[in-house]
């Protein structure tokens, strides 16, 4: 079984209130250097913020576990807030403080900001069982994010207002 098939079993059989995302490639390949899996945002109980916008329009939001991220510090799980990364300066000092005791922080990532807890590297060359320990502490911490992000409600309210979204 590869990596992913196994992600996918482990997160089934532990964690049944999060789901994945079916692979979006053709002929469900995956290319060998990917290493990001997309959480299905709703099936998985994130909620939606109509009044968070992008373009007059509700953000959308994205949860993934970037196993192994070159462009980060290190691996993580994450929730991302579609273009609202043009407003790190103010929105990070209204969201970080309902984060703090949580270990959790936001970051800029690409186009989005991002609500991130850390993880170890995960290898998908390696089967995802050998693995199972780090994975299940990953998705403890997805569980955390999406319950954090459930309760913000007021603190985004005052973000939005403020970054003028």
């Amino acid at each position: 079984m590869n990596f992913f098939d196994g992600y996918a079993q482990i997160v089934g059989n532990a964690y049944p209130d999060l789901r994945i995302k079916t692979n979006p490639n053709s002929a469900n390949a995956r290319p060998e250097a990917s290493r990001t899996i997309y959480s299905d945002t709703r099936a998985s109980g994130f909620r939606g913020y109509p009044f968070l916008l992008k373009d007059n329009k509700a953000a959308s939001i994205r949860v993934s576990y970037h196993c192994w991220d070159s462009s980060a510090p290190s691996a993580g799980v994450k929730l991302m807030l579609d273009g609202w990364a043009a407003h790190p300066a103010k929105a990070v000092p209204i969201l970080q403080p309902a984060l703090a005791d949580k270990r959790l922080y936001i970051r800029s990532a690409g186009r989005s900001l991002a609500m991130v807890a850390d993880t170890v590297r995960l290898d998908n060359k390696r089967s995802a069982s050998v693995q199972q320990r780090a994975i299940e502490q990953a998705l403890k911490k997805l569980q955390l994010i999406r319950d954090t992000w459930n309760g913000m409600e007021t603190t985004l309210v005052k973000a939005a207002t403020v970054v003028g979204r």
